[in-house]
Formats: structure tokens, C-alpha cells, sequence
């Protein structure tokens, strides 16, 4: 698949400033006809079945895969069968996320919501600011909440 890096910090971002120069948190697996080459490298992809052992129980999950979450766990129905407990960054760009963890009979809990710009009046009166004013390495401004 490609591994698409659409942004990277740049020396005069506000995070290049800071040392992070060539750093990018917003990769993700995209194989549309969309993805300039010159953003994205070909990864080898497999299933996790196919190469954890049988013998393997994993209890515990954590999956930050950039939008690549939905084919993992299609790709491992034989070690969900022990997966006790997951821990999945999920950014909502796959709907069927949510459905294929409730379909495997997993409790969902709720963390943190994040979103892109400032909140308005209306957000803050009804939901509790939990950080204003992030600053991405996209530059671009946001702010998380409960």
C-alpha cells in the first residue's frame, strides 16, 4: 500500500522552530489515485494472523495506525479471540471502525474529543475545555474536550 505523508514540519514551522523539523504526525495508508508519489513510499502490508504464533495470546491492544485500523483488525480475527482490552487512536475518518468493535462484542469507552480551530461559545458552555490553542505540526490551531 502507500504510506502517504501529506505534511511535514518545515525549520520555519512554529514545531521546526522547536527542533521538530521533519517531523509529521498526519501519515496514513491511502492507495486512492489521489496520493502524489513524491508524499508517499510503498509498504509491505500482511495480516497479523499470519505471522503472530498460534501459541501468542495477546490480551492488551494498542493501534495508532493513521486510518489503517479497520484493515488490522479484520487482519487478526484469531488474536481478538484473547484481546482483552484495545486501545485505539481513532480520528473518525471510517465509520465502520466503531461498527466492526461493536460487532466483535467490545465495550467502547470515550476519551478525549479533538478538533481542528477554536471553540465557540456555544461548545464552551456545553463540553469541558481540556486544552485550547494546540498548535498541530500543521500549524494548524486546535483544542480537545470532554
Amino acid at each position: 500500500m502507500n504510506f502517504s505523508v501529506p505534511s511535514i514540519v518545515k525549520d520555519e514551522d512554529e514545531w521546526g522552530k522547536r527542533g521538530y523539523s521533519g517531523y509529521s504526525s498526519v501519515g496514513r495508508l491511502d492507495n486512492s489515485k489521489s496520493v502524489e508519489a513524491s508524499n508517499s513510499i510503498q509498504v509491505d502490508c500482511v495480516k497479523a494472523d499470519s505471522i503472530i504464533p498460534d501459541d501468542c495470546e495477546i490480551e492488551f491492544l494498542k493501534l495508532d495506525l493513521q486510518g489503517g485500523e479497520l484493515n488490522t483488525l479484520k487482519g487478526m480475527p484469531r488474536i481478538l479471540e484473547n484481546v482483552r482490552f484495545m486501545w485505539i487512536e481513532y480520528i473518525g475518518n471510517d465509520p465502520m471502525l466503531l461498527d466492526y468493535i461493536i460487532d466483535s462484542d467490545f465495550l467502547v469507552f470515550d476519551t478525549e474529543y479533538f478538533f481542528l480551530g477554536s471553540p465557540t461559545e456555544e461548545v464552551s458552555e456545553i463540553f469541558r475545555i481540556t486544552k485550547n490553542d494546540v498548535t498541530l505540526s500543521t500549524d494548524a490551531k486546535a483544542f480537545f474536550w470532554f
